[in-house]
């Protein structure tokens, strides 16, 4: 391009050879914002309309060469190239094809983003044509849009669920890396079911069908089967959600997560109890038949063993009375498998001496592979091989004793290995099957086989009963008549027992039968009280199984249990919730209800109440030296000393910590005052904590109520008189004036402290470590708050929590232990990697539900690129009585993958039988059962039976307040692995941390 001459004129074209026709007037729009110019072959000007000229002037660019100037200078080659192009297709007759780039062209001292669009024209006026419209705002938008489509990617291609968006015809829009998997190259819904399993074909269809119809927002849930990598189904748990139409979305949004293994346990369970029936048919069916007929029952057995086994064979050999041979006595063989029995008669035992030495040991032989078997059983793979056998199981069978014979299982078609739940029918078979052969021999053991059956439901704690189609009992074993303390005929009629059901709970029990009715083959569980004949009530739990279509049960069978007292001690610890479990007194939460009820009887009698607040002088010193175990013997004793002299009809009740409350009804001040009097007398003397002499004083602050005082306001004048005389001293009393507004002042003064911590840094992080009983590292480390105020040092947290709690910052401080937790564990995970501990975080009940934990806590670990994984949430147990708010939260931080904690287990409203349903991965056994585990007694007997619950249910276990070596010894013997407390560490700074964490021999 080159720059137009003055002949040319700069803009106005007046070069008679490229005169403007009427049709490039019209095309130029002079009144358009869009700029139009008009260049010939050379590259000159020769028009422009008024967008282009006043940009152009206001450039001051007067030709090409300066208006390039305006280009930025990245975007000057494109132009460049751009112009000759299409002067090339102006020469070779395209003229009509334009061309087209976004350039950025400085207008007002800024780079704006211009779409130009070039055309080449043709003779007389050759030249191109180029027009620029402005898209600065378009541009930004697409910036906008792509950072906003970033983050949105990050979040979905960081979870394990599968994330699908999915057009209305059926075609897959965008799918998450795991979604990527779970698809398998499958572009569509229609590609994805031609991999489905078959039977869930039909109701994924009509589950897409109905998400697609519905309205908005809608949500649809269904469980399909895909492909596995080795050829096994996956079971997939999806939701359909409706977002067509939805901006930025416009599709059937598919979430979806692989529930394989959980559904691998309850096919798992399911076989056992499956089992468990078929045992107990073939003991019942052996147990009733008639001599004559044993013989065609134990050939039935065994056949209904083998098909349940899955085997191509089922068999006994019988040892004979000289034990030189066995006998090949009983057979049952699959359609299409060839009979072995004829060959294998009078084995002598010398022909399988590998055999010989395992005949007549307890434990089931598995042989996976007959082929594979070592030299050392070359006699019996010769003659497994000449019967095509291919995996063998097998199990000596004893009655009373004495070893009656082998029962064993072949596999002929296929290899195969045998699961749990065919060993465990084979061994159960082999007893029932021994003592039915002996029966065979002799019609006196038909009393043993009889009762060797009868004992596995009549001696059992739990009871079963045996329901026909009609839901009457066909069988009721002794336990359920024991427990509930009828006969036979008070439970037969299913209108009979509803009667003895408690009236609120016959609602559910009619529920359960017609769900269990409905549902063949399906388990169904329900729990409810029953009268007993005395009048007292019995808390029945009943798992139920409809095997009615099941030709070995014919019926329902239904598991009782006497749940009694395990009932009682779930109430016991719901009352616990409201007691401290260190004195035994009311907490706060039960003080403040008997403070609501005196306050009513005080606004109806006008008779005053009085309210003391005590807290004890130097009791953080005890704590600090001496250790908690200590602190609680002083508390303790405290609390005796405060009961021994109130009067009869007041209350008193610990707070936490060293705060003690007391409740005077009636009392006025004068009362009040020799009450405080005596209480402080009742702490001269020291307290006596294992031969060492405590000194503790008593501060008290004294409110009397006045007409229209509320709960809070009379809390906090006890409190704020209790500060005064703490800050005259302590070792005294005083009562709640107009001159306390100064300490409240100082109360307030905290809270702008607080803030400008929060704010400037004034907050710190100190970690405890949790440490391996076995090897002594550090896999774990518990983050704790701490305050460096300017004036008072550092701070603990009760210091200035309840401050926090009152004035609302308790929320911003628990965001802040997010962020700053989150950091140190990037930092720790960036020089350790895999093998960086643990990081334990705080979370109150007030936090999660307010339901912002889980969002700041990934914003965190997205901002910081830190594996979740590492990170784990503790919570306490009055969390069970929150709602469903805070345990939406923690199942939201499970999702995430952040690991959940139950901090202080046993001491609050928690029961063994909330593990079994509360999201959490790790139990915390509070330091209060760990202070007595050296020795024999309750607190070792407590500890050893939540470490083996918790263990069988897959979570870890993690000890508190471990103070002496003989405590961590005693928690290794029963199993416990984890520990944390002053044995090991305080909690310290991150950098003593980490030197405690290379001293321990990090993992």
């Amino acid at each position: 391009m080159r720059e137009a001459s003055e002949d040319d004129g700069p803009l106005s074209g007046s070069n008679p050879a490229l005169a403007l026709t009427t049709g490039d007037q019209a095309a130029l729009l002079d009144d358009s914002p869009d700029i139009v110019a008009v260049l010939d072959r050379d590259g000159v000007i020769v028009h422009s309309n008024t967008a282009a000229t006043s940009l152009l002037t206001a450039g001051r660019a007067a030709g090409v060469v300066e208006a390039l100037e305006l280009v930025h200078p990245d975007d000057v080659e494109s132009l460049r190239t751009l112009f000759s192009r299409c002067v090339e297709m102006g020469d070779s007759g395209n003229a009509a094809s334009p061309l087209g780039l976004r350039a950025r062209i400085r207008v007002a001292d800024r780079w704006r983003w211009y779409d130009v669009i070039a055309r080449s024209r043709r003779s007389p006026s050759a030249g191109v044509v180029f027009t620029g419209r402005d898209i600065t705002a378009q541009v930004d938008a697409e910036a906008l849009l792509a950072e906003s489509e970033q983050r949105f990617r990050s979040l979905i291609t960081s979870s394990t669920d599968a994330v699908l968006m999915v057009s209305v015809d059926g075609a897959v829009l965008y799918a998450s890396p795991a979604g990527e998997e779970m698809l398998g190259g499958a572009t569509s819904i229609g590609d994805l079911a031609a991999m489905m399993h078959p039977d869930d074909l039909e109701v994924v269809r009509s589950t897409f069908r109905a998400a697609r119809e519905a309205p908005v927002g809608s949500q649809h849930e269904v469980v399909l089967r895909i492909p596995g990598d080795s050829g096994e189904w996956r079971w997939i748990e999806s939701w359909i959600v409706n977002q067509l139409g939805v901006p930025g979305v416009d599709s059937l949004v598919i979430y979806g997560r692989d529930i394989t293994a959980s559904r691998r346990t309850e096919a798992t369970l399911r076989s056992r109890v499956e089992a468990d029936i078929l045992v107990a048919g073939i003991a019942a069916r052996l147990v009733e038949v008639g001599a004559e007929e044993i013989e065609r029952a134990i050939e039935d057995s065994l056949a209904e063993l083998g098909r349940f086994c899955g085997a191509d064979r089922a068999w006994i050999f019988r040892l004979h009375p000289d034990h030189r041979r066995i006998d090949y006595t009983h057979e049952w063989c699959a359609e299409g498998i060839e009979r072995a029995i004829d060959d294998l008669e009078g084995v002598p035992i010398e022909a399988i001496p590998g055999f010989a030495g395992w005949v007549g040991s307890p434990q089931v032989l598995l042989i996976g592979s007959v082929a594979g078997m070592g030299p050392e059983l070359e006699s019996e793979r010769r003659i497994l091989e000449a019967q095509s056998v291919k995996s063998l199981a097998a199990q000596s069978m004893f009655v009373q004793g004495e070893l009656e014979g082998v029962i064993g299982l072949d596999a002929v078609t296929s290899e195969t290995r045998w699961p749990e739940q065919v060993v465990w029918a084979l061994e159960a078979c082999a007893s029932i099957l021994g003592s039915a052969l002996r029966r065979c021999d002799a019609e006196t053991e038909l009393a043993f086989s009889e009762s060797r059956y009868r004992a596995m439901f009549d001696q059992a704690a739990d009871g079963v009963r045996v329901l026909d189609a009609d839901l009457r009992a066909t069988y009721i074993s002794p336990a359920v008549l024991r427990m509930t303390g009828y006969q036979d005929a008070d439970l037969v009629e299913p209108g009979r027992r509803l009667l003895l059901v408690h009236p609120n709970d016959r609602a559910v029990v009619e529920e359960a039968r017609v769900q269990l009715l409905a549902r063949p083959g399906q388990t169904v569980t329900g729990s409810f009280r029953m009268m007993r004949p005395d009048g007292g009530w019995v808390h029945i739990e009943e798992v139920s199984t409809n095997l009615l279509h099941d030709p070995a049960v014919r019926g329902i069978v239904v598991n009782v249990r006497d749940v009694t007292e395990r009932h009682r001690h779930e109430t016991e610890l719901v009352e616990q919730a409201r007691r401290d479990p260190v004195t035994g007194l009311p907490n706060r939460l039960l003080f403040e209800e008997l403070l609501d009820a005196a306050l009513a009887r005080s606004e109806l009698t006008g008779s005053p109440l009085a309210v003391l607040s005590l807290d004890l002088d130097r009791f953080k010193l005890v704590n600090d030296s001496l250790g908690h175990h200590a602190g609680d013997q002083v508390l303790v004793e405290a609390s005796d000393r405060v009961r021994s002299v109130t009067r009869g009809g007041d209350a008193v009740a610990r707070f936490g910590g060293d705060e003690f409350a007391l409740l005077c009804e009636p009392a006025a001040v004068e009362e009040a005052s020799i009450l405080a009097e005596r209480l402080i007398g009742a702490f001269r003397e020291p307290v006596d904590v294992d031969g060492q002499l405590v000194y503790t004083t008593a501060t008290i602050g004294i409110a009397v109520s006045r007409p229209g005082i509320s709960r809070g306001a009379f809390l906090r004048e006890a409190d704020a008189a209790r500060e005064e005389a703490k800050a005259a001293g302590g070792n005294r009393a005083s009562v709640f004036a107009g001159q306390l507004v100064d300490t409240a002042r100082e109360r307030l003064e905290l809270e702008a402290g607080l803030r400008d911590a929060l704010e400037a840094g004034g907050l710190l992080l100190h970690y405890q470590p949790i440490v391996d009983l076995v090897d002594g590292s550090v896999v774990g480390a518990e983050a704790l708050v701490r305050w460096q105020h300017p004036e008072r040092g550092l701070l603990l947290p009760g210091s200035f929590l309840d401050v926090a709690e009152q004035t609302g910052l308790i929320g911003a401080i628990g965001e802040w232990v997010i962020d700053s937790g989150v950091e140190q564990l990037a930092t720790w995970q960036q020089k350790w990697g895999s093998r960086a501990p643990v990081l334990h975080l705080n979370a109150s009940v007030r936090q999660l539900a307010d339901r912002r934990v889980a969002n700041r806590l990934a914003r965190a670990v997205a901002a910081r690129s830190v594996d979740i994984a590492g990170l784990c949430i503790e919570v306490t147990e009055s969390i069970l009585l929150a709602g469903h708010g805070p345990l939406a939260e923690l199942a939201s931080l499970q999702r995430l993958g952040a690991r959940v904690a139950l901090d202080d287990f046993g001491t609050g409203q928690s029961s063994l039988a909330h593990l079994r349903t509360l999201a959490v991965d790790t139990v915390k056994i509070d330091r209060s059962f760990v202070d007595g585990i050296a020795e024999a007694g309750t607190d070792a007997a407590i500890v050893t039976a939540i470490i083996d619950l918790a263990h069988s249910l897959g979570l870890d276990v993690v000890a508190e307040g471990v103070e002496e070596p003989a405590q961590a010894e005693a928690l290794v013997g029963v199993g416990c692995r984890h520990a944390q407390g002053f044995l090991y560490s305080r909690a310290v700074s991150a950098a003593e941390f980490e030197a405690l964490v290379e001293d321990r021999a990090l993992r």
